[in-house]
């Protein structure tokens, strides 16, 4: 009878007032749910963390009085509290005073092992026959890796991948199930690989530019052909050895250790080079084979002037190798006194979500992502504004496939490194863009005023810049 009049009365009710009802018994506030949630995105991340939350209450936490004051309290309801005479078993665990209200060890005595389920580790145990307490020294929990933020409780290993841990939030009455708004558990990730030992492109040469038996105008030629037109490398051996005679060219493997040289020396003087970023970044990856493998090829272009910012080639296509990418994007933004806070446009690739949270976690960097789906224009798409920045990553990828194309894969991951480093050096600073009114992304001029078009003027570029 009670409950039926109970709901008797909520009908009668405004039907303002019974949304401050519901959500008042639901959620323990008198605001609709809708405008907490207001502030969480679609691409799934968590809602703002609370600055202050209360550790939960552990066992450990029970603060004991001293044990003089315990044992004049005794003596006063008339039970007194008296020491052990240990004749034949010492105490096991060797404490000298008790943890929780230093009481001498004349009063701890022994009280049987503490087993752990995980290890089948035994730890000797003591009880205080002044306080009660039980300790089993070595056996002390861990302070655990992560602790959720909304509620404070432990969070436990769930996903285990090849360069991170995910850990979740197992408290069923978690907050941050209530402010998101499928209910899911809070997350977080524990990576296992050091940012500072990330390079985007390593390569390491031991032949020697400068001892080279060739001139630079036919270092010129060779890499005209072999980076520029997308000639294989026999190929080109059999283009200069008509021209210019068999003494040119002695074998292909010639014109890939120059290629080596050539990359080697101009990875040392990189810095020499200008690198120009933006407010947006664009980023993606494509397909090399190499070996009868395939390798990845991350690339972060700005869209403004076409320049590619950092490339990384890697075996994988995961997320350390985009994290690797963005490393070296960043780097750009700090060598020209910027802070490293862009917009990075991408397609709906879980590396690229990954790689923002790496840097939110780590206050790398500040990364708005914008994910473009698909390759076509989609009625009320999201994002669809930023379709025409992702485009020119994929014309960028289409000049290094034509390149590509005659040689069907490389030999090996070395030879696809270099290669992709030289492209970029190429599509940078020497390659003309019709849209850029015929001159390279990023010009660069001599002392003279004039404009390097080719390999050997590049040389010459790099060696004004080191004097």
């Amino acid at each position: 009878m009670i409950k039926l009049k109970l709901i008797k009365g909520i009908i009668n009710l405004s039907s303002l007032l019974q949304t401050y009802l519901i959500n008042y018994l639901e959620f323990y506030q008198i605001e609709p749910r809708e405008l907490k949630e207001k502030g969480y995105d679609i691409l799934g991340h968590p809602p703002e963390k609370p600055e202050n939350v209360p550790k939960p209450f552990q066992k450990d936490d029970v603060v004991k009085p001293h044990y003089k004051i315990l044992l004049k309290l005794a003596e006063e309801q008339g039970k007194p509290i008296k020491s052990l005479n240990r004749r034949y078993e010492p105490l096991r665990t060797g404490e000298k005073e008790c943890r929780k209200c230093k009481a001498p060890r004349e009063y701890l005595r022994n009280h049987g092992y503490y087993t752990r389920r995980t290890t089948g580790e035994r730890f000797p145990k003591h009880t205080c026959k002044v306080c009660l307490a039980e300790y089993a020294p070595g056996a002390e929990r861990k302070k655990p890796k992560h602790i959720c933020p909304y509620c404070g409780y432990a969070m436990n290993p769930k996903n285990y991948y090849k360069n991170f841990v995910g850990y979740y939030c197992k408290t069923e009455d978690c907050p941050h199930k209530k402010l998101h708004e499928k209910g899911h558990a809070y997350s977080e990730r524990e990576w296992n690989f050091d940012y500072d030992k990330l390079e985007a492109t390593s390569i390491e040469s031991h032949r020697n530019l400068e001892k080279l038996r060739i001139s630079k105008q036919m270092l010129d030629m060779e890499m005209s052909l072999y980076v520029e037109c997308g000639v294989t490398a026999r190929e080109t051996k059999k283009i200069l050895q008509k021209l210019y005679g068999e003494v040119a060219v002695k074998s292909h493997q010639s014109i890939l250790n120059h290629a080596e040289a050539l990359a080697g020396f101009l990875k040392e003087n990189e810095s020499f080079l200008p690198v120009i970023v933006g407010d947006e970044v664009c980023e993606d990856e494509t397909y090399i084979k190499y070996f009868g493998r395939w390798g990845y090829l991350f690339r972060a272009l700005n869209p403004d002037n076409r320049a590619i910012i950092s490339e990384h080639f890697s075996k994988h296509r995961d997320t350390k190798g985009c994290i690797t990418l963005n490393k070296g994007a960043t780097g750009a933004y700090l060598s020209q006194c910027r802070d490293p806070e862009f917009r990075l446009i991408s397609d709906q690739a879980p590396i690229y979500g990954a790689t923002k949270s790496y840097f939110d976690e780590k206050n790398l960097a500040k990364i708005d992502l914008k994910t473009v789906k698909g390759i076509f224009n989609e009625p009320d798409e999201e994002n669809g504004e930023y379709r025409s920045q992702k485009q020119t990553i994929e014309r960028s990828f289409e000049s290094l496939k034509s390149a590509i194309k005659r040689r069907r894969g490389f030999s090996s991951f070395k030879g696809a490194e270099i290669f992709c480093f030289l492209h970029k050096i190429y599509y940078n600073h020497l390659r003309c863009h019709t849209e850029l009114g015929n001159a390279p992304p990023i010009p660069l001029h001599m002392k003279s005023g004039r404009r390097v078009t080719n390999w050997h003027e590049l040389l010459q570029y790099l060696a004004e810049k080191r004097r």
